[in-house]
């Protein structure tokens, strides 16, 4: 197992310092999203260090969670479009993370579906989410598919390839 990586009560956990590796952000940035609650299960140890579950990605930005909510609200309301799931290199990965953090954050009501294809179209924006979504102009609404597919996919993979060094970090 990787310095910086430890476990407790069963539970695998990283340093800020690791985190910052993993997210590319400075260690003082992953407190501030630890402190402001945008990474789920962290918690500050005895020794006032954070403790940050192995398998939390980097919080998405506000711009982030525009473009999947909006993406979102494009499939359901035109069921002609579709996602070309070559797009992505590692399948599926990172869409349910992506999703959940959504959820955890506020933006999505719970969601039980089991197909990671099926998550973009069947998630339920809250009204915070809906308020994200809709506060852009309208024409930043009505950018293409294509664009909003494009955004998509970046961060998607990007989660993918955390998990993957996040699981190459625990062994």
């Amino acid at each position: 197992m990787s310095e910086g990586i430890f476990e407790i009560n069963g539970e695998y956990y990283m340093t800020t310092r690791v985190a910052s590796k993993l997210w590319r952000v400075k260690p003082k940035t992953v407190g501030e999203y630890c402190k402001d609650c945008k990474v789920v299960g962290a918690f500050k140890n005895e020794r006032k260090k954070w403790c940050i579950p192995i398998r939390s990605v980097r919080p998405l930005s506000i711009q982030e969670i525009k473009q999947l909510l909006v993406l979102s609200l494009q499939l359901k309301n035109n069921p002609a479009l579709e996602i070309d799931w070559a797009v992505l290199p590692k399948g599926t990965t990172g869409i349910r993370e992506a999703y959940e953090q959504l959820h955890d954050r506020g933006y999505l009501a719970a969601f039980q579906e089991r197909d990671d294809r099926r998550i973009p179209y069947v998630v339920v924006l809250t009204p915070k989410g809906m308020e994200i979504a809709t506060s852009y102009s309208q024409k930043q609404i009505k950018q293409s598919f294509t664009d909003s597919l494009a955004t998509w996919s970046k961060v998607i993979i990007e989660i993918g390839q955390l998990l993957a060094a996040i699981l190459a970090l625990k062994d």
